[in-house]
């Protein structure tokens, strides 16, 4: 019998081989397709898709994609990032593309009536929308897609551990990818240096601790630095009071994040709880009686900012580009004087606010998608340094010989379209992907297309990314904590605000700091730290 079943399937083989090579003439599509399919299935793996190369798909399959726009974007079905992807991939598109102020509306609105796309793609989502949908199951696991079909995905987790950590729910799994970029320059905000008043003081010297930058602020209000014989020199001027948490703050020894959290020998910490805290604000004070600090920060809008810089009032400022406050253009910019991480006459080490360049909740597979083995591949492509150069560029740039290299090969008129939102909605947005360079390749870049773009990444790696401290690890809460920390920081942030205000502008005296702080810990001050603890002690376990 065994011998019988036996010589039965060599038969049906030989019919099998025979039918393939009677329809050798079939269309190349139909007859790639059968295989694939036959691949497939004994591979374990669904029809008409491929574990590997391009396209993914034989048979044009449609992904609905849901993502904001962005003001500065074209209409994402005319954007060349979506035509070339679905040339190379054989897929095609359709776009529910709300309003970057309606995307939190629509997106809850299209969990709550189940009217879902395939993909969250530029989506957004919070880490509650991770955690509440992807135990709903709403959301689908990705970890063991990556593993079965995203090459790039894993090399990126082996090159930035952290980042597994960062995007793994309390549950253990991984509902949602990250926009991740190591571009330098973008990791840290910056306070410029009116170039043009040191040069009229003649000042040569930049400031190093806080009281140093208290002497060139006086010389800047006394010494008419912008010579038109008035005093309206401002010193120092930022956008918003938050930014001297980030400028000035560090000096004290002290950063924090948004939730004023940040973690001291693996301990996280309420910081305006600190007793440095105080030190800091009554440094902050004596800027803003003494008029050293503009004293419209509470109230000037952005364009009024904006404005006092142009007009060449302002000495010490916060910009992404000395450009941006200043009336210079972009390659002016280039050796603009920065002001570095300080120290204080209460703290003698440098330390920095940096980003971790982790945009979390970027792309995210719903449970409505027939395609999730295809749709990790798109995500996956966009990990690839290939498939990062045409988010971020378009096609405005090939592989030199080497296959190592490339160089731009369109005009920068066309690249500026790019960064105009008309090839990509990486302008603006919040998509993937994995964007990282060699430090030849960013040299390069700069020298060809952005010198500006060049300092600000040495800048930034040499004077301020050595110091740098992320205040709090991007981590997860549970449902639970989440639920907590809402109703306490809430009025938390409100009280520390008002109070903030009060104390810088004079309104009520550092005496008061004591019934300051005791007010925060019966507000919850403490709970807080707690909760982050037990967030930050999971993370840090992996």
């Amino acid at each position: 019998m065994k011998k019988y079943l036996c010589w039965t399937l060599v038969f049906v083989l030989l019919l099998t081989l025979s039918a393939g090579c009677s329809n050798e003439n079939i269309a190349n599509n139909k007859g790639t397709s059968n295989e694939s399919a036959t691949n497939n299935q004994d591979a374990g793996l669904p029809d008409n898709f491929h574990a590997e190369g391009f396209p993914v798909v034989d048979t044009p399959i449609t992904l609905k994609l849901m993502g904001a726009k962005y003001p500065i974007q074209g209409a994402w079905q005319d954007l060349q990032l979506f035509k070339v992807l679905g040339e190379k991939m054989n897929f095609e598109f359709e776009f529910d593309t709300p309003a970057s102020q309606n995307l939190a509306e629509k997106k809850n609105l299209a969990f709550a009536t189940n009217s879902l796309p395939d993909v969250f793609f530029g989506g957004n989502l919070t880490p509650m929308d991770e955690v509440e949908y992807g135990k709903q199951g709403v959301l689908i696991p990705l970890e063991e897609l990556i593993e079965k079909y995203a090459p790039n995905i894993r090399k990126m987790f082996e090159e930035l551990p952290d980042v597994k950590k960062t995007i793994t729910a309390p549950d253990g799994h991984i509902y949602a990818l990250p926009k991740i970029s190591t571009i330098p320059r973008g990791l840290a905000i910056k306070a410029w240096i009116n170039q043009t008043w040191l040069e009229k003081l003649n000042i040569k010297h930049i400031p190093g601790n806080t009281e140093e930058l208290y002497e060139l602020l006086k010389q800047f209000k006394e010494g008419d630095p912008n010579g038109n014989g008035e005093a309206d020199e401002i010193p120092f001027s930022v956008q918003n009071p938050s930014l001297l948490t980030t400028i000035i703050l560090p000096a004290f020894g002290l950063v924090e994040d948004g939730n004023r959290i940040g973690v001291f020998n693996d301990k996280a910490q309420y910081v305006p709880l600190d007793p440095k805290y105080k030190d800091y604000l009554a440094y902050v004070r004596r800027l803003y009686e003494e008029k050293l600090l503009d004293n419209e920060m509470f109230s000037h809008t952005q364009q009024q900012y904006t404005a006092k810089g142009k007009e060449n009032r302002t000495g010490v400022f916060v910009a992404a580009g000395p450009f941006i406050h200043v009336d210079i253009t972009p390659l002016e910019s280039v050796d603009y004087p920065y002001l570095p991480p300080m120290t204080s006459p209460v703290n003698d080490q440098k330390i920095y606010p940096v980003s971790t360049g982790v945009a979390r909740g970027a792309f995210a597979i719903t449970k409505e998608n027939e395609h999730p083995e295809a749709s990790i591949r798109l995500a996956d492509y966009l990990y690839s340094e290939e498939g990062a150069k045409l988010v971020m560029m378009g096609e405005s740039w090939e592989w030199n010989e080497d296959k190592t290299s490339w160089s731009f090969v369109s005009p920068i008129s066309n690249r500026e379209e790019h960064r105009g939102g008309k090839v990509t909605p990486d302008a603006g947005g919040t998509i993937l992907p994995y964007w990282t360079w060699s430090k030849e390749g960013l040299e390069f870049a700069a020298k060809e297309n952005n010198p500006q773009g060049n300092y600000f990444n040495r800048v930034t790696s040499e004077a301020y990314l050595p110091y740098g401290v992320t205040p709090f690890p991007m981590t997860y809460f549970s449902e639970e904590e989440q639920a907590r920390l809402n109703v306490l920081l809430t009025d938390l942030n409100t009280y520390v605000d008002q109070m903030n205000a009060k104390f810088i502008t004079g309104n009520i005296g550092l005496d008061q700091w004591d019934e300051f702080t005791s007010t925060l810990k019966n507000m919850g001050a403490e709970e807080v730290q707690q909760i982050h603890q037990a967030a930050y002690d999971r993370w840090n376990r992996g």
